[in-house]
């Protein structure tokens, strides 16, 4: 049998809690023996890194757009691929919407 996951995404800036709604979320699937997995974006895009020799955070920092863009999909093909009943990805998704703004200000 094929498992399709489900994947759910937790955005928000640092600190406001992202992570202990996840591990709530996670505990109760597993009173009902339910498999899941978090996924924090940025800690599976900076492992992903380590394998061209970037060792920390601000290392990421440096990068190149190009360079920066080529690790998220290599992150997130590598979540993509997880087989887990329910995925939950713990991120901050910066996303450029300068063209967004402007539909919402109308």
């Amino acid at each position: 049998m094929l498992l399709k996951s489900k994947l759910i995404i937790i955005v928000g800036i640092p600190g406001v809690g992202k992570t202990t709604v996840i591990g709530k979320l996670i505990e109760y699937l597993a009173t009902l023996d339910i498999k899941s997995h978090i996924s924090v974006f940025g800690s599976v895009m900076l492992d992903e890194a380590k394998k061209v020799g970037i060792k920390n955070r601000d290392e990421l920092r440096t990068l190149s757009v190009k360079e920066q863009k080529k690790l998220q999909i290599s992150a997130a093909n590598k979540i993509s691929n997880l087989k887990y009943p329910f995925i939950f990805v713990d991120t901050h998704l910066f996303i450029k919407m300068s063209h967004l703004f402007q539909i919402f200000c109308l």
